[in-house]
């Protein structure tokens, strides 16, 4: 989403079309784990709803470890010129998108929609919507101390330190992202708990949240993993972690610890799929690069207003309305939500005061 550091930099840097795909990719899969994530908790487990959210959730959980491995690719380059003001004035950007949008969806959500449906308004609900941000607006909070980490980080990441940073990464693995892991198993061996606490014990909390995503990504795009056997294994690893977490949650149902951003099984999953996308060798038509970097600027806008479109659509009909099994009207829903979502953020992109609501 980081779109002011998509521009080339001083030393007329070519754009990198697969960052481009990466982003676009990104907001696919998290509108389509918005269209099918409701089905879960209103169907049990044997129901063709259940199984339908599962796969569509399960593969789409990708879209936010993609998002952040994106960040730390552009934000953490050390060829660009990034100043400290630059990324504060960025945060100040996206603190203000994040006021208005609140804002924004917690006056349709908590208050006009329930006064259309004859309700009472409640508040509290609209001040609370306004605070914490709606649903999907916690991204925008999570971006904000991105940002900031990257202040930081910039100071340490660079191809010198390539090593180090591999240490960070790794140790960031061992100490946070196989704790999800860990859980599941000390519901069957209770030696789970004890290796959790072990690891605890060394208070590692410094090399934990999304850090790891984000040197992941640069280290990807920066560094490169130039062995093709390794690369062929991420990729095997990346199919065998998202089939473990369909078959996980179709057989327990626990999507707390599946769908867990800093769970090792979603990481193998994400990272293989970033990695593909980053190794892609195509020489794109200049039509072709024209129309992903037209979709990449939009994609920020296309993750704020999806959520509405897709209630519209859910709210105007059912699948059991019109007929259609749960598989099709999922992908009929997310192709519209999507198409419609573009389509209105290329419209508000063409609008002087109103195109700032939709970029980063």
């Amino acid at each position: 989403m980081d779109n002011f550091v998509m521009k080339p930099d001083t030393a007329n840097k070519p754009r990198n079309c697969n960052l481009d795909i990466v982003r676009i990719v990104a907001v696919l899969t998290v509108i389509m784990s918005h269209v099918t994530s409701g089905y879960f908790s209103n169907y049990g487990t044997d129901t063709s709803e259940f199984a339908a959210a599962n796969i569509f959730n399960s593969i789409s959980r990708i879209g936010v470890p993609l998002f952040v491995m994106l960040s730390g690719a552009l934000l953490l380059d050390e060829n660009r010129n990034i100043s400290t003001r630059d990324m504060l004035n960025k945060i100040k950007g996206i603190a203000l998108l994040l006021i208005f949008w609140s804002a924004a969806y917690s006056v349709l959500f908590n208050a006009v929609i329930p006064l259309l449906a004859g309700n009472e308004v409640n508040i509290k609900s609209v001040v609370s919507g306004f605070i914490f941000g709606y649903s999907h607006l916690w991204f925008l909070y999570m971006l904000i101390g991105l940002y900031f980490a990257a202040i930081f980080l910039r100071f340490f990441v660079a191809r010198k330190n390539s090593k180090l940073v591999l240490l960070f990464i790794a140790i960031s693995l061992l100490a946070q992202f196989t704790l999800p892991v860990l859980r599941i198993i000390s519901g069957y061996f209770s030696e789970g708990y004890l290796i959790i606490r072990f690891i605890n014990m060394f208070y590692l909390q410094f090399f934990g949240g999304y850090a790891a995503y984000y040197l992941i990504g640069w280290y990807i795009v920066h560094i490169g993993i130039n062995k093709k056997i390794v690369r062929y294994l991420a990729y095997v690893a990346s199919v065998a972690s998202a089939a473990v977490i369909i078959l996980y949650v179709a057989k327990t149902a626990d999507r707390t610890n599946a769908y867990n951003n800093l769970n090792i099984v979603l990481c193998t999953f994400s990272v293989g799929v970033f990695l593909l996308i980053c190794n892609i060798r195509i020489n794109f038509k200049e039509k072709t690069k024209r129309l992903l970097m037209i979709f990449s600027n939009l994609s920020f806008g296309a993750y704020i207003t999806h959520k509405i479109f897709i209630f519209i659509l859910t709210t105007l009909c059912s699948y059991e309305e019109i007929g259609i099994s749960i598989y099709l009207y999922c992908i009929i829903v997310f192709v519209i939500s999507t198409a419609v979502s573009f389509a209105v953020c290329a419209l508000m992109a063409k609008i002087p005061l109103i195109k700032s609501l939709i970029r980063v």
